[in-house]
């Protein structure tokens, strides 16, 4: 994570600056808070053992008796650093879980496998990282728990939850008392498996993102955003411009070297996705050939010199624009 951005990890800024702000919290290997955690009846090393370094989150219920054990389980915990600046009692308007399928699996070779509906639930007391394990994990509350859906693919599947409601019972906690949330499959019946990439995916582009929307009226003091040293407020970070086209999302923003752009399309078509100054000096082009449904699409800036630029994207159905941030 680049620490030059500021504390609360990746911040963007949308919208009305004196009615809302969102938060965009991009997992890293730098700042990582997620780890499975792993039962097999037979084999209780494994109850015992730390996972937090793996590049992937896994729930699962399966069958080990090839290695000594019988049945086993897991499920992993999510954190995001940064969530503990969010003023205790904001209002929250919205909350998004974004979590990235993977093509391969360490502990899932299987893959996706359904019935896979999960539970997302707030965690109620602490746990680290580097020490976590099926035997010592941390309380939970079923209030307000939510549904991740089943996967809809053995591989890749992105999951993009609400979880609103949650996120305002953890801002509602003082900010010492934030802890996260825990997955876990709905039911433990064996050959259920899903697998997301973690903080620690070698592709920073499947890393978990948390995306939180609160409002900055009435309820707490209002907010004033720390900034970078250098940078300045912009009140009009990510405004999609009012021509037809496909909507979409920049992510992280700011963004450092490596971002990605989200859209969802209506059918398979050639886009093409640009990068201009304010001024409307050309900088990158890039054309991708979508598929209908979610599309990411990974876009490097790395060499680009601090600022802020447009990223135009141009389709079929007529272009859109969004502002990037990009720090140095």
């Amino acid at each position: 994570m680049n620490l030059k951005v500021i504390t609360l990890g990746l911040l963007l800024l949308t919208g009305n600056l004196q009615a809302q702000i969102t938060f965009q919290f991009q997992s890293s290997v730098c700042n990582a808070r997620d780890a499975p955690v792993y039962f097999i009846n037979g084999l209780p090393a494994y109850g015992a053992t730390n996972l937090g370094s793996l590049e992937e989150l896994i729930v699962s219920a399966w069958t080990y008796y090839g290695i000594g054990g019988t049945t086993g389980f897991s499920r992993f915990y999510i954190d995001f650093t940064g969530m503990d600046q969010i003023p205790q009692g904001s209002t929250v308007l919205n909350a998004v879980l974004r979590l990235y399928g993977k093509n391969t699996s360490i502990l899932a070779p299987q893959g996706n496998t359904t019935p896979n509906a999960c539970w997302i639930e707030r965690v109620t007391s602490p746990w680290t990282q580097n020490t976590l394990t099926w035997n010592n994990q941390p309380t939970v509350t079923t209030v307000h728990q939510t549904v991740l859906p089943a996967s809809t693919s053995q591989w890749n599947y992105n999951a993009f939850v609400n979880v609103t409601t949650l996120v305002q019972d953890i801002v509602n906690q003082v900010p010492a008392q934030r802890y996260g949330f825990s997955v876990r499959l709905q039911l433990d019946s064996i050959f259920r498996s899903l697998v997301f990439a973690s903080a620690e995916n070698n592709n920073a582009a499947l890393r978990p993102q948390l995306e939180v929307t609160i409002s900055n009226c009435g309820g707490p003091e209002p907010i004033t955003l720390p900034q970078a040293p250098g940078m300045q407020p912009i009140p009009d970070l990510l405004t999609a411009s009012p021509t037809a086209g496909i909507v979409f999302r920049v992510i992280p923003n700011p963004v450092k070297n490596n971002a990605r752009i989200e859209f969802t399309a209506a059918k398979a078509e050639w886009v093409d996705i640009s990068l201009q100054t304010l001024h409307g000096q050309p900088r990158r082009r890039k054309q991708v050939q979508t598929h209908k449904g979610l599309n990411v699409v990974p876009f490097d800036v790395g060499n680009e010199p601090a600022g802020v630029y447009y990223v135009i994207l141009q389709s079929a159905a007529g272009k859109t624009t969004q502002k990037m941030v990009i720090v140095q």
